[in-house]
Formats: C-alpha cells, structure tokens, sequence
C-alpha cells in the first residue's frame, strides 16, 4: 500500500522502490512472454557472451532492445547491446555456454524504465535537501 503522505524524502523513495521492486519482480517471473522470436545464437565456449541474430522481419516487436529481457532455453537473459538493422545483433547477459545455431527466443518485455526509475530513487534518496515530497 502506499500511503497518501510521506514522512520524509526517504520516506518516500523507500515506499515507492519497494513497490517498484515488486511491480518488476512480477514482470520479471508471472509475465506471458511474448510471441516466439527466431533467431540465430552464437556463444563462446564459457557462455560469457552470446549473440542473438534476428530475422530482419521481426523488427517491429521491440522500439528498443537494450534492457528488453528474454526466455531462451527457459532462463531469462537481458539484452545489453543491439546493432541497427539488417539483420539486427542482440548481445544477451548472461550468456548461454554453447549456444549455436537456431534458437527461439520470447520477450519479457522492456525492463529500462524500472532501471531508470530506481536510478532517480536513489539520486533522490542521496539527496542531501531533498524536495518536500
């Protein structure tokens, strides 16, 4: 529940990141993932890395990749790189060991405005005049 006032600044930023750390948590594990996604991986031998090649016919599914998370093989990945089109590489985090060829991916959706507004919480939340909240 968040309450209607707020005691502090702090206050604050900590009742509203709790509830975006839940509201993301429920995206991130009770989503439907999206459509299936075709694709192409290539992963080194350890997993650090691995690269999703996609069919330039599927570029209309995602404005923005970076910070987009995926299922692939059953565990999530988030994009941290993309390329421009034709086709489109997608560097995923963490890598996949071993990942060749075909795969299928699905989209969890785009996760860079919970990243962003955490971001400003904690600039609030370190602010030493904080404003009246």
């Amino acid at each position: 529940n968040v309450p209607a006032t707020f005691h502090s600044g702090m206050h604050f930023c900590t009742v509203i990141g709790h509830n975006l750390m839940a509201e993301l948590w429920h995206v991130v594990f009770n989503t439907a993932p999206g459509k299936e996604i075709p694709a192409v991986a290539s992963s080194d031998s350890e997993g650090n890395i691995t690269i999703l090649r996609i069919q330039p016919g599927e570029k209309e599914m995602e404005e923005n990749w970076v910070h987009t998370l995926f299922i692939i093989n059953g565990t999530r990945h988030l994009v941290t790189k993309a390329s421009e089109w034709d086709p489109l590489y997608l560097t995923v985090h963490p890598g996949i060991p071993m990942l060749e060829g075909n795969c299928v991916v699905r989209s969890l959706g785009y996760l860079g405005t919970y990243t962003a507004e955490l971001r400003a919480l904690i600039d609030l939340s370190e602010d030493s005049e904080p404003p009246n909240v």
